[in-house]
């Protein structure tokens, strides 16, 4: 990498976790307790990875943080990039957009880096990127939001294990035949991958004034919108790809924060029997209190409730919402009603990632209404969304991630996704945050 104009402290730090399931059972109950445990710095359970730390000298401006790149030079220009896969966006109390992405790389994998945009004019403009994390190895799974207190959160992945061979020679030498590295890359890919999150108090400012990064927990990451409950809890929808050494994936569960993220926790899990996909969930807040959660499933989009402020969860099943296997977002909006976006009718399932569509519930999911297409290609994909405090609802998501290589933003009200159509003279439909313009050789016909 060219650190011409850059510079970038490495630390490379694995950080233990305890992380304890003290909670037994899935079906609901409303009196039993949760024994919190922090994902901090202790004594790891028996199927948790055992961290080691090492330290480096600090620097000037950023002590802890990894790979950080703050003047990006012209590695990073458009006409060197080939690859785009949207991640996230939030809005800060003035109405100032940010946005984060993938690029490097011909596609997911182990080049990719993380980019950091803003627009200070509702997303019809949008700078270069003012940030970049690169390290030598993945880093993925973004995710932005801005917490009640105004403070914005960055959150990321580092995968600093490399378990991926670099070609088709190697691979045989190293394996008899394609399943079984296709089984060894399934049972390594995330083993010690890191969360890091980094704020800031003054996410209105183009160029804020970012807080000292913090590493969060080891073998999980985090990449869609946080919940906040109505007792003030956080609830930050996690996700592993880490197999145990016993065999199997780690727990799907997500973690917890009731001090406004100064610790983290993890509850209880959900019981998965099969299906399990990636882990891309989100969880909202129903008026009876229980939790709802909703994730990317093998079959579509799975769904599970918790009756106990997320101790018990019960066993995953396929939800209502017909969905390709694909990320979606669902969230409530200012006016109590859930937004939900989704690829297609909300009682179709599309064949493919396409046909982009925003539907709202006053009901708590129990049906569904509106649909305002946001974008119908073919190759569409990846929503996230945020709403600002004049009402405004934007989303981001890529478009054809290899070929056409575009992060776009979308800008509508309620009003037009109850009418399923635009009506408020405020929709902007396909404003582009990024494009790279470098040929991708290996990818001609987009999934």
């Amino acid at each position: 990498m060219n650190s011409l104009g850059t510079f970038k402290i490495i630390l490379f730090l694995f950080a233990s976790i305890s992380i304890l399931n003290s909670c037994q059972g899935s079906g609901p109950s409303s009196d039993t307790k949760c024994q919190d445990l922090k994902a901090g710095f202790e004594v790891p359970a028996d199927d948790d990875t055992l961290a080691t730390q090492t330290t480096q000298p600090p620097a000037p401006r950023w002590p802890h943080m990894p790979y950080i790149v703050t003047e990006p030079g012209p590695e990073y220009a458009a006409e060197n990039r080939m690859f785009v896969c949207s991640f996230g966006i939030t809005v800060a109390p003035n109405g100032r957009l940010w946005a984060s992405w993938d690029s490097g790389g011909y596609g997911e994998g182990w080049d990719n880096f993380i980019m950091l945009a803003t627009s200070g004019d509702g997303g019809r403009t949008w700078s270069r990127p003012v940030m970049i994390i690169d390290p030598p190895f993945r880093a993925s799974f973004s995710n932005l939001w801005m917490d009640p207190d105004g403070k914005m959160w960055f959150t990321f992945s580092l995968w600093p294990i490399r378990t991926a061979l670099e070609d088709q020679v190697t691979m045989g030498e190293e394996f008899d035949d394609i399943s079984s590295y296709r089984a060894f890359i399934n049972e390594n890919q995330g083993r010690g991958s890191q969360l890091w999150a980094i704020t800031c108090d003054n996410p209105g400012d183009p160029s804020p004034d970012w807080n000292s990064p913090r590493l969060i927990a080891t073998d999980y990451c985090h990449m869609n919108t946080p919940t906040v409950l109505s007792d003030g809890t956080w609830v930050w929808p996690t996700g592993t790809l880490t197999h145990t050494e016993a065999g199997g994936r780690k727990p799907f569960r997500s973690m917890y924060s009731t001090d406004k993220g100064e610790t983290f926790q993890f509850r209880g899990h959900v019981p998965i029997s099969d299906g399990r996909n990636c882990d891309e969930n989100m969880v909202v807040e129903r008026v009876d209190g229980s939790l709802w959660l909703l994730s990317r499933m093998n079959y579509g989009i799975g769904e599970s409730f918790s009756y106990n402020q997320g101790c018990t969860w019960t066993e995953m099943e396929p939800s209502n919402i017909e969905h390709t296997v694909a990320r979606f977002y669902i969230s409530r909006l200012q006016s109590g009603k859930l937004l939900l976006i989704k690829h297609g009718e909300i009682n179709t399932k599309s064949p493919r990632r396409e046909r982009l569509m925003a539907f709202v519930s006053s009901d708590d999911g129990k049906s569904w209404s509106g649909g305002l297409m946001i974008d119908e290609r073919h190759g569409v994909s990846y929503p996230d969304a945020t709403q600002a405090r004049d009402g405004k609802i934007y989303v981001i998501y890529d478009y054809q991630r290899h070929q056409a290589k575009e992060i776009l933003v979308a800008a509508f009200t309620e009003e037009d996704v109850e009418a399923g159509e635009p009506v408020s003279g405020e929709v902007l439909l396909r404003q582009v945050v990024d494009k790279a313009l470098a040929h991708n050789t290996r990818h001609q016909v987009e999934n």
